[in-house]
């Protein structure tokens, strides 16, 4: 284990994070490629922890809108009613329906596919790859932008928790079938940006509880490293913070393209690797 190695592949796993980029790319290239042996689940746990507090952070404004929501619909249950809804309950009420089926999934079922054995990981990762790469180009032709942040619709999110199923695979990146689902309900790429990226951070922060739980803070800064630690933390925060800022400056249909070819690419690169002995099953 080197610094260089720690430092590059918490680059790489915090771009996972915010960007359509799957995790299972990031793993292939460091595990299988690169062999590199480094304390993965020690780096995921300093990464998905300093993600949470610069996602957190970001949206602090949106955040406290919702918890005065969700505060002011605890003492005023009237208040939830359809036509009587703010724009930050009804964002809450959005939120809530994505997330927590998914949540609720991912605990239920884990990964059934790759349990299973029956298609090999390579092959289904790259499959789902190509399979979001080929939604995104789909989505945004459809996309026509006429809904803003005061169109969210409860039967929408419905839709959306379903599409996020797809996550628990691998392969599949949760912000990658974010922008495709909220594109094919037609929302603006405001709305892409804003409620997409906090249900990211609720994914993420989700994440971090389960990674403090497998694992000990502690033991994790001894093992990487405390300078080493220190590094991670940086780059962690930084790489989510630039990524959100460039984002939502200049999240267009441009933006967009340039990661469907990122898993168009990645994974044809799967099917290659798998079938040239490079990638386990």
């Amino acid at each position: 284990m080197t610094t260089f190695q720690v430092l590059l592949h918490s680059f790489l796993k915090a771009l996972t994070l915010t960007l359509p980029v799957s995790e299972a790319q990031i793993n292939a290239i460091s595990q299988n490629l690169l062999n590199w042996t480094l304390p993965f689940s020690e780096i995921e746990l300093l990464v998905l922890a300093t993600a949470t507090a610069a996602i957190l952070f970001f949206f602090r404004f949106d955040w406290l809108g919702m918890i005065s929501a969700g505060i002011t619909s605890l003492f005023r249950p009237m208040s939830l009613r359809a036509d009587t809804r703010t724009l930050d309950q009804q964002s809450l009420v959005f939120l809530l329906i994505v997330f927590v089926p998914v949540q609720i999934a991912a605990l239920l079922l884990g990964n059934p596919l790759i349990d299973s054995g029956v298609i090999p990981a390579p092959l289904l990762s790259g499959s789902c790859m190509i399979a979001g790469s080929v939604a995104l180009l789909a989505s945004h032709r459809w996309n026509k932008r006429i809904n803003g942040l005061n169109h969210l619709r409860i039967a929408h999110a419905f839709w959306i928790s379903v599409a996020c199923m797809f996550s628990l695979l691998p392969g599949f990146s949760l912000a990658g079938i974010l922008w495709a689902g909220f594109a094919f309900c037609n929302y603006n790429h405001e709305a892409v940006f804003k409620i997409s990226g906090m249900i990211l951070g609720l994914s993420v922060f989700s994440k971090t509880i389960g990674a403090f739980r497998a694992g000990d803070f502690t033991e994790a800064l001894a093992q990487i490293g405390y300078l080493n630690s220190v590094a991670v933390i940086v780059i962690a925060f930084s790489v989510v913070w630039i990524s959100l800022e460039h984002l939502q400056k200049s999240l267009s249909e441009a933006t967009y393209k340039n990661f469907q070819w990122v898993g168009l690419v990645s994974g044809a690169a799967f099917f290659v690797l798998y079938f040239l002995g490079h990638l386990p099953e």
